[in-house]
């Protein structure tokens, strides 16, 4: 009877540290997956364009506020707001156009065509080291598709007639800039309400797009960490100005529908620095 006894206690003690066991399992658990699975941030920084590209429009500011919930160990999502202005660049623009098979000559300088870009999507970022309760560095991946709307302010053209001192058909008549050449002293104004140039005038648009690249954060134990991110982001087509897909001719300048404005994709590489919390 007493060996019975003693059989049964023994069961209900090895059961009792198996409940143990097993609760104390769900509780770290639940601390490191679903405790702090919330982030909120704000970064921000320079926007450059590639080399080579022919856009008429130099560096950008970039400006980010988001969300993110954790949805396990590798992946959160969220949505971001952004801003990204680009200012038109004078100096990237082709300022020259030559008569063929003649001796007219327009310098061209604009002013205006800034674009402003702002932003709303879906934000998802994943880890690449993944999600622990205690963690002082994080790598992860962002992707970040997005609706755009992008406005262009106006645009104002100022031209000085010019001739060139080189014959056509001579060496050097279509280098542009030209060699030799001078100012016959014509200027010409044109703006949107100008006939014939309402396209001068400002516009908006919607598009879209998406943004792709890679970052790292240092985590604080309060939950506050600093990061820095790189990514390329490129949108669906939008007018902006764009000189150098147009020919150098004086044709163009004056007959061509489009000028100064192209609709294309527009793409960058941001750089940012950021802030956020996680609670």
């Amino acid at each position: 009877m007493k060996r019975i006894v003693w059989v049964i206690f023994a069961i209900l003690l090895v059961g009792n540290f198996s409940v143990c066991a097993q609760d104390e399992g769900a509780i770290t658990k639940k601390a490191r997956v679903v405790s702090k699975a919330n982030t909120v941030y704000i970064s921000a920084g320079p926007s450059l364009r590639f080399a080579g590209n022919s856009s008429d429009y130099s560096g950008g500011l970039q400006v980010t506020a988001g969300y993110l919930k954790r949805m396990n160990r590798i992946v959160s999502m969220g949505s971001f707001l952004s801003f990204t202005k680009f200012d038109y660049d004078s100096a990237l623009s082709n300022k020259f156009f030559i008569e063929e098979n003649g001796y007219e000559i327009k310098k061209v300088q604009m002013q205006g065509g800034d674009l402003k870009l702002s932003s709303i999507g879906l934000d998802i970022r994943f880890d690449l080291i993944p999600s622990e309760r205690v963690k002082k560095v994080a790598v992860f991946g962002i992707v970040k598709p997005f609706i755009l709307l992008a406005k262009r302010t106006d645009v104002n053209i100022h031209s000085i007639s010019g001739q060139n001192n080189i014959a056509p058909g001579e060496p050097g008549h279509n280098d542009n800039p030209p060699k030799n050449w001078y100012k016959t002293g014509d200027e010409e104004d044109l703006n949107s309400s100008t006939p014939g140039y309402s396209r001068l005038g400002a516009k908006t648009e919607f598009s879209g797009g998406i943004q792709a690249g890679i970052g790292g954060a240092f985590v604080l134990p309060s939950g506050l960490a600093f990061s820095l991110q790189s990514t390329v982001g490129a949108t669906l087509p939008i007018t902006h100005i764009d000189t150098r897909s147009f020919s150098s001719t004086l044709e163009t300048y004056n007959n061509n529908p489009n000028f100064p404005f192209v609709k294309k994709s527009f793409a960058s590489l941001n750089i940012s620095l950021g802030v956020s919390y996680t609670f």
